[in-house]
């Protein structure tokens, strides 16, 4: 069983649903998330008004499924990005986070950039306090917000012949007919990010079936300077070289890396900046400190080192030593305390003993 922390965010008081929420994505849900994804939002308001303790195993109860299943639909909410997971050491559920952004996201299925987004950076903790996930850095390039078009602007620039082949690759590899609003994700591709049209078709060739998601991808690339299809490879061949070596200090095969692990690797490299090495290190001490691969224990030593400032080897050294020296002052001060608290030994006479007694029972008799 898992104990949680339910996080609302900025969740009303009251159990309200998104119309965003109705619109794009309970219509592609299992039923049973549906249910505990509801379930979620009452118990944020009820919780306020009476705290009481809330678990997985409760969940499970409530609805009268295994706990298991109740983990699975948590983990597809947190792939979908409604709401967001943290874990403890061990990479168990420890909180949940409801994404305040779902509520104010357009009908239009884009995502909030960077001058928009509300605060969602923190992540309850079963121990009632609450950790910061460090924002990306405010040098970051900063994605263009989405131009409004009227539906004759977005007719004039269909007429183009690259944004008309686009749509109609969309369209093919979607098996969709674009909307206007759709048609503006293709534009906003085109003219507002300045991504290349092999770089948009690779994009939309990637499987994906979801042109929101597709469009996120693609502000992904833009925020990290990529533009070109070239400059896309070169950061998929990179990301594949480190993850081979993640998992070959794990341990374990190199298979294709899932969403979350591509969450986390984006995180280390593009918001705290650190190098492979240190990436690597982090996971040797994982494995050295829970002797199994865990990307979320991994997260935990890289966030910590980012929240410190140790950017580079050398500062994560200097961060051992003061760690080590403070060990060692603690283990003096706890060892000075035993040796006073320790009751002395005492050497004795026997045979002195052995007089005394004699002279006593002479007295007595």
């Amino acid at each position: 069983m898992c104990k949680l922390v339910l996080d609302g965010g900025s969740v009303s008081s009251f159990t309200s649903v998104s119309n965003v929420f109705i619109d794009e994505y309970m219509n592609k849900a299992n039923g049973e998330f549906v249910k505990i994804y509801l379930h979620l939002l009452r118990m944020v308001s009820k919780m306020k008004d009476e705290p009481e303790e809330f678990s997985t195993e409760k969940i499970a109860d409530h609805f009268g499924i295994l706990e298991s299943d109740v983990y699975r639909a948590l983990t597809y909410w947190n792939d979908e990005e409604v709401l967001s997971l943290s874990f403890n050491d061990e990479g168990k559920i420890e909180g949940v986070l409801l994404n305040n952004y779902i509520q104010t996201k357009p009908a239009s299925g884009r995502i909030l950039h960077q001058d928009e987004s509300v605060d969602v950076n923190m992540l309850a903790k079963a121990s009632g306090e609450s950790v910061a996930v460090p924002a990306s850095s405010s040098s970051e390039y900063i994605v263009p917000k989405k131009t409004k078009r009227t539906a004759s602007e977005i007719m004039k620039l269909s007429d183009d012949s690259r944004i008309k082949e686009l749509c109609f690759l969309a369209e093919q590899y979607l098996s969709i007919t674009l909307s206007p609003a759709a048609t503006n994700s293709i534009i906003y591709m085109v003219e507002d990010l300045r991504l290349d049209s092999d770089l948009i078709e690779h994009l939309l060739e990637s499987g994906e079936t979801s042109l929101p998601k597709i469009e996120k991808k693609a502000v992904a690339y833009a925020k990290a300077g990529i533009t070109t299809l070239e400059d896309a490879k070169q950061d998929e061949m990179l990301r594949e070289k480190i993850v081979g070596a993640i998992y070959k200090v794990f341990g374990q095969d190199s298979p294709a890396p899932v969403k979350r692990e591509i969450e986390f690797i984006a995180k280390w490299h593009n918001d705290f900046k650190f190098s492979d090495e240190i990436i690597i290190e982090a996971c040797h001490r994982t494995m050295a400190h829970t002797h199994k691969g865990s990307f979320e224990y991994t997260d935990s030593i890289l966030t910590n080192w980012y929240n410190q400032g140790a950017l580079s080897m050398e500062a994560i050294e200097k961060l051992d030593d003061e760690h080590s020296k403070k060990q060692s002052s603690k283990f003096k001060k706890t060892s000075k305390k035993a040796s006073k608290n320790k009751i002395e030994s005492h050497t004795y006479d026997f045979n002195e003993l052995e007089k005394k007694l004699a002279k006593s029972n002479k007295k007595n008799d």
